[in-house]
């Protein structure tokens, strides 16, 4: 929800004052520094592993990335979560995240895509790329729980798994 934000001017002009409007993300801090490529993480708290814990044979960010691949040329969304997650054998948490990834991606998509048009200069990808672009920053700027260098390091991961191994670098720094 946006808030009002009241700040002061520092260096020598303390009577100059100025509002803001700020949205209030769960990773709020990195949107912003999305653009100013000033990140310090000592301000996160250590969160979110938890969800680390089960490891289970596929991964959710994986099932996750393949749905939303399906997704342009298949039925609805739900109906190939559904058929993903029979088969997956994932645990419960894995479940509910990899079901959070894909609804949260295709919810903030326009935003998502504004993001990555904002820092390749409006270069279009190949859709692979693409939603792992998507799972990655909406894991940094939604989910607080996942530690943004958790979401960094799988989404290169599954970047290299995917058969974009020289992309790898692209999505590490775009990301970054």
């Amino acid at each position: 929800t946006p808030t009002a934000m009241h700040a002061e001017a520092a260096a020598g002009e303390p009577d100059q004052r100025f509002d803001m409007l700020t949205v209030q993300l769960a990773g709020g801090r990195h949107f912003l520094e999305f653009f100013s490529h000033k990140v310090s993480y000592r301000s996160r708290p250590p969160t979110g592993m938890a969800l680390l814990k089960n490891v289970s044979s596929q991964n959710p960010r994986e099932i996750a990335a393949r749905v939303l691949g399906q997704r342009e040329r298949g039925p609805f969304v739900e109906q190939l979560l559904d058929r993903a997650m029979a088969s997956s054998g994932l645990s419960a948490s894995d479940r509910r995240l990899c079901q959070e990834l894909v609804y949260g991606v295709v919810r903030w998509q326009a935003t998502l895509d504004w993001l990555i048009a904002q820092k390749t200069d409006r270069r279009t990808q190949k859709g692979a790329l693409r939603d792992l672009l998507r799972l990655g920053l909406y894991q940094i700027f939604w989910l607080e729980r996942i530690p943004p260098h958790a979401a960094v390091h799988e989404m290169v991961e599954l970047t290299r798994q995917r058969g974009f191994g020289p992309q790898a670098g692209f999505v590490n720094a775009l990301l970054r």
